[in-house]
């Protein structure tokens, strides 16, 4: 009786909804139509079979919206979960940024070494140890299972050294696709469940962290789904990569300063700032300028807290201060355990070298960091372009579409809520906090001393922070309620996955 029940619901939502339904459906066509190429018309069985996969989570997404909008974090949990599926199984191996150093340090893990050891002979570093079924995989980059010689092998565990396996990063960070490998060795399962399993981990993560960012906002709901949603964000989380830790920690960090922002006075205790400085503390192990995110906590009005204002002082004080010290004598010392040690003494990498060159150039450096904004049009194009190097693909039409998306999100979005003045500078200045954080990683740790106009940004790294853009550049002060604008964002966020969904199987299928 309840499957009827709630068939009839659902089919009823579907006839209320014909028109989203239909528009949702005409969009996903023109983008697949524009994405196409004659190699997908001519043999168009695996293009047509995940057309009709994705149109199918589409639809269910959307309906599911449409019953469940009072319950917002459940929706994001869903349609994470359904679209991530489809990428974890799609994705090519080893074609998401450094996925053959994650899966390396995912084995690991799933064998219960949380840190890895590093092997040396003679006094020289050689690598870490792990099983010839991880390293496997890092031969195997692009190739799917159509394509690849050794998804349907066994798990071979002979012992075998590989060069790196991230041990800078903090364990937690790989505890999730451990346990999907884990689980891929305990079932005796062919080779490639080891990458799916441990990306399938990772996003059942993800699909958590958002939804309890989702759950914990008081306001800005959707546009934190939305951002948490992005194809990118999506291609990350069915990964093996930590940025899924980063970023869900992250998200959930927003969703709780939300939450806080618009509390009622004398309501924040001890429990809630305390929480809050531990997700900031774990988020900043796994990417150091997202320790930013504590002065958060100087954003939101005295009155709020019932605590007195000098816990914030010492909350943010022990989180810098942890955040340093995991840096200074953990993570940096670290670094060096792996292909990087070879790289940067071949490219004249060095931090000391660089902090050297930029305090005795002061003017190149001020232009430099002048310069960095120009970083800004290849970070938001960048949003939809996916995998790297020879692997790399895009589609112009939805980069086009997910830009004015972004853009009609971040400003046009209706303000339900007053913001202040303060509440947005503030905000603001995190951000900026950490995109020149970012910036200065990058250029002290990658970028050849005395070369600063060339640093190696990438999109991902600020992912989190388009949760934040509304509530700073939002525009439109309507304070007036409309579903039909929530329902838009949710529709066209679908539109986007649907596409990102059938532009990798044009592109490796």
């Amino acid at each position: 009786m309840e499957f009827e029940v709630n068939f009839e619901k659902y089919y009823k939502s579907a006839i209320e909804n014909r028109k989203y339904l239909l528009i949702y459906f005409l969009l996903v066509l023109v983008l697949t139509l524009s994405i196409a190429s004659v190699d997908n018309y001519a043999h168009p069985v695996m293009e047509l079979g995940v057309f009709v996969l994705t149109i199918i989570f589409g639809v269910f997404s959307i309906i599911y919206y449409d019953l469940h909008d009072s319950e917002l974090y459940k929706v994001a949990f869903i349609v994470i979960i359904l679209f991530g599926l489809i990428c974890a199984f799609l994705t090519p191996m080893c074609v998401v940024p450094d996925e053959n150093e994650h899966l390396v340090r995912s084995e690991l893990t799933s064998s219960g070494v949380l840190i890895p050891e590093p092997q040396f002979t003679n006094n020289s570093f050689t690598g870490f140890n792990t099983i010839k079924s991880a390293v496997d995989f890092t031969s195997q980059i692009g190739n799917t299972v159509f394509t690849s010689d050794i998804d349907n092998l066994k798990i071979d565990y002979t012992p075998v050294i590989y060069s790196s396996a991230f041990m800078q990063n903090p364990f937690f960070g790989y505890l999730a696709q451990g346990i999907g490998i884990f689980f891929a060795k305990l079932l005796d399962l062919n080779m490639i469940w080891i990458l799916w399993l441990g990306r399938i981990g990772n996003l059942v993560l993800y699909a958590f962290l958002i939804s309890r960012a989702v759950k914990k906002a008081s306001v800005f709901k959707i546009p934190l789904m939305a951002m948490a949603c992005i194809p990118l964000a999506l291609f990350q989380a069915a990964s093996l990569s930590i940025d899924v830790t980063i970023n869900g920690l992250a998200f959930l960090i927003i969703g709780y300063f939300l939450y806080m922002l618009k509390s009622e006075d004398s309501s924040i205790d001890l429990k809630d700032l305390g929480i809050f400085s531990i997700l900031v503390l774990l988020c900043g192990l796994c990417k150091l300028p997202y320790l930013a995110l504590i002065f958060l906590l100087f954003v939101i009005p005295k009155d709020k807290f019932k605590t007195p204002f000098y816990y914030n002082i010492i909350a943010f004080l022990a989180v810098a201060a942890l955040g340093i010290l995991w840096a200074k004598f953990y993570a940096t010392p670290n670094y060096m355990f792996s292909f990087r040690a070879a790289y940067f003494t071949e490219n004249n990498v060095s931090m000391s070298g660089q902090i050297g060159y930029l305090s005795s150039h002061l003017l190149k450096a001020a232009v430099a960091y002048g310069n960095a904004f120009n970083y800004l049009e290849h970070i938001f194009s960048g949003l939809f372009y996916f995998g790297m190097a020879d692997w790399a693909y895009e589609s112009k039409l939805m980069t086009i579409l997910g830009l004015l998306f972004m853009g009609a999100v971040i400003f046009l979005y209706p303000n339900k809520v007053e913001l202040s003045t303060i509440t947005r500078v503030g905000a603001l200045i995190t951000a900026l906090i950490i995109f020149f954080g970012t910036f200065t990683i990058q250029l002290l740790n990658w970028s050849p001393v005395g070369i600063v106009y060339s640093v190696d940004i990438q999109p991902r790294y600020f992912i989190p922070l388009l949760a934040l853009l509304p509530l700073i550049f939002g525009l439109n002060n309507n304070s007036a309620e409309d579903e039909k604008i929530d329902k838009m964002i949710v529709l066209t966020s679908v539109v986007l996955l649907s596409s990102f969904a059938i532009l990798t199987v044009c592109r490796f299928y």
